[in-house]
Parts: C-alpha cells; structure tokens; sequence
C-alpha cells in the first residue's frame, strides 16, 4: 500500500496575530476577527496574511515532498489531521512549533519534524511593516493505494 500525505487547504488560513499590536493578542479567523478582552486596543485587520513563499501549491508540493507517514500510523491505517502552532517572525522564520491539535500514532511528531525543515515564510504585514504572527497549519495524513 503506497502511503501518500495531504495538507488541508481550506483551514489554511487560519491564524492568530501576535506582536502586531502593543499590548495583547487579537484573534483572526474565516469569520472576521474575534472581539480583544476589554482592556486591549481594538486591532486593525491585517492588509497581508503571512504566506508561504510560491503560494499553496508550493506548500503542498513542499509537505508533500518531505512527510513521510508514520510505520505505526501505517500499520494500523491511521488517517488523521494534525494541527500545528507556530510563529512566523517579521522575517518569515518559523518558531515556538507545537501541536495544537494532536493525532497520536507518530504523525504529531511528523508533523512538527517537517515544519521544521520549512523555508521562511512571507511574513504577515500591517500598514507596511511585517509583523510576527501565530499560525495554525492542518496536515492531513491519508493514506492511498
């Protein structure tokens, strides 16, 4: 059985903006922005979402090139999506990589190895300055004949 790994695209964009203002952290999601706690400032919507460099298609083909699934996961036919935390700096650097949403069976751990052989990123950028944000990558692990 020939084992084959997916990215989830239309969760992609899904990220938490952090840095970008003084004080506090202001959420951004498919919906809109989320409400700042009361004693935070009100956010300005980002102008430019942080991207990986070549756009989606490059990402998968990326993901796709260097995850390897999991012996056990295999094994047991495991199909699971991991969700994976990170920062990406004003330069577009990856860091603070963890799980957010864990699968077990070896993939988490796949998951985060690859994010760290990531390149840099685009960073994300608000009134023409780049700023550090959190970002929330689903990895879909499926498995194929």
């Amino acid at each position: 059985m020939k084992a084959l790994t997916k990215i989830t695209l239309p969760v992609l964009f899904l990220f938490i903006v952090s840095g970008a203002f003084s004080q506090g952290e202001v959420a951004f999601n498919t919906k809109g922005i989320e409400k700042p706690e009361s004693n935070q400032p009100k956010a300005r919507p980002m102008a430019e979402a942080p991207s990986f460099k070549g756009g989606i298609e490059k990402l998968n083909r990326f993901m796709s090139k260097h995850l390897q699934y999991p012996e056990m996961a295999k094994r047991y036919g495991i199909e699971k999506t991991v969700i994976v935390e990170f920062y990406i700096s004003k330069t577009g650097e990856l860091d603070d990589i963890k799980i957010f949403r864990a699968a077990g069976f070896g993939l988490d751990e796949e998951a985060i190895r690859v994010i760290h052989e990531m390149p840099a990123w685009n960073p994300a950028m608000q009134n023409g300055q780049a700023k550090r944000v959190k970002y929330r990558l689903p990895v879909k692990f499926e498995l194929t004949n």
